[in-house]
């Protein structure tokens, strides 16, 4: 009836022998998918305990009595509309730090009837090399979220009959058990590799990808050794100073006509404030754009007024520190200046951009979480798992979810050379669009920043 042989009816419901009796109640265990390394290890270590159902019961009233969610309840038991008295539940018992993990397999779950209904296009094998720390219960939840949106991706995939087979690797961030992950056979036929998270570890699997013809996507690390000469390599990430230039870049090619005021604070340490407002000169003397360059406090703020009474003006407050420059932005905020607009940084926070009527424009490689997509992501996510994730910038689920979304699609117009597929893709994203730029005789670099502001 169930499709499960006896020997597995007899270990799930712990019986002494194949006799059973009439009305004798009894756990049916489902079948699953085969489950990756990552997934099996926490699965593993999850212990249950029985609850006979009584009389007016609730699952809301069980999830309570034993701590957990109630998707953690429906996830391991065969439930109808109602709970009858008398039924027995398997109730999971687990530890904090696996919850994240445990929440994925329920994904994993939830979409093999998917997999029946739709016929398989395309078929692809990735493998996923993170930190995710199992064997010392130190996992890190950003990259456990990871992991979350890769897994609504590759799910959001299958709808359109993209199937993959996911094979994933903790790298413990120890060189040792990444070398020992890249001698396996199996990690040599995937058609992408998704990882590594730190910079130390990563000339050993370029290495790897190279040798092996593999395309690799670092996706934290703004650190890529050997990118120059790698073409398997695809940086999501970019440097500081990429981003600097190509920000001063644009900000002088689509403002040429406006005064440009680079405000300079007094003892101010050398932060990426300091390093734009030098990016910028040097972009403004190049294109032979007059600009001044003064010093600012609450002092001089006359003087500023004055220089900026005339033409539209971009004033640039060279300090990414929010305790450095809000004092200054609420004075200057209090004078009304008309023709000012205030060139800041992401780090200033949301509460200073809300709290000032000054137009203030930041960049970000990331957008903004009110587009349409990103709300209807979030509410994926919270009926997948169950809880929501931080609300911190950047999301890493959301990241793990534009990654994987777009190196599917990428992998479905070419799989033999993926990278040859990055222009013709249209694709939606929740957080992060990538643009990405070869590099001569090397990989491929994401050169994709939005403008930001306040103006409400």
């Amino acid at each position: 009836l169930y499709d499960i042989s006896v020997e597995e009816m007899i270990s799930c419901n712990n019986l002494k022998g194949s006799e059973i009796k009439e009305g004798q109640r009894l756990l049916i265990p489902q079948k699953k998918t085969k489950l990756t390394k990552v997934e099996q290890s926490v699965l593993d270590s999850v212990t249950f305990v029985e609850h006979e159902v009584k009389r007016k019961e609730t699952l809301f009233s069980i999830s309570r009595l034993y701590g957990v969610d109630i998707n953690d309840i429906t996830q391991y038991n065969t439930i109808k509309e109602s709970l009858p008295k008398g039924m027995i539940l398997k109730i999971p018992q687990k530890r904090k730090t696996e919850k994240t993990l445990i929440n994925s397999i329920s994904l994993k779950v939830k979409t093999d009837s998917l997999e029946k209904k739709i016929d398989t296009v395309s078929s692809f094998k990735i493998g996923i090399l993170l930190p995710f720390r199992l064997s010392d219960k130190k996992s890190n939840d950003r990259f456990l979220d990871f992991y979350k949106g890769c897994l609504l991706a590759l799910n959001k995939a299958k709808s359109r009959g993209v199937s993959s087979e996911i094979s994933t690797y903790d790298t413990e961030n120890s060189k040792e058990a990444v070398l020992n992950i890249l001698g396996k056979k199996d990690l040599k036929q995937v058609d992408l590799i998704i990882g590594p998270a730190y910079a130390e570890i990563i000339p050993l699997v370029a290495d790897f990808a190279l040798k092996n013809r593999i395309y690799t996507v670092i996706p934290f690390s703004s650190n890529v050794e050997g990118i120059e000469q790698n073409p398997y390599l695809i940086q999501v990430n970019p440097s500081q100073t990429m981003q600097l230039d190509l920000i001063a870049a644009d900000l002088v090619k689509k403002n040429r006509s406006k005064l440009f005021v680079i405000g300079k604070l007094s003892d101010n340490e050398k932060d990426k404030g300091c390093l734009f407002a030098d990016k910028l000169e040097k972009e403004l003397i190049k294109n032979h754009v007059p600009y001044e360059s003064l010093e600012i406090s609450e002092e001089n703020i006359e003087s500023v007024l004055t220089l900026t009474a005339g033409a539209p003006t971009l004033l640039l407050l060279a300090s990414e520190k929010q305790d450095k420059v809000t004092p200054f932005i609420k004075l200057l905020s209090s004078k009304r200046p008309k023709n000012v607009e205030v060139i800041g940084f992401e780090k200033w926070g949301v509460e200073l951009f809300l709290s000032t009527a000054l137009p203030i424009y930041y960049a970000s490689l990331f957008l903004d979480e009110k587009n349409l997509d990103a709300e209807k992501y979030q509410a994926q996510f919270l009926n997948q798992f169950g809880t929501p994730v931080s609300n911190e910038t950047p999301r890493y689920d959301m990241l793990g979810f534009d990654i994987m979304q777009y190196m599917l699609q990428a992998l479905e117009t070419n799989r033999e050379k993926l990278t040859e597929g990055f222009s013709a893709l249209a694709t939606s994203f929740v957080q992060s669009e990538f643009k990405f730029v070869p590099i001569e005789n090397g990989g491929w670099v994401n050169q994709n920043f939005y403008i930001h502001n306040n103006v409400r």
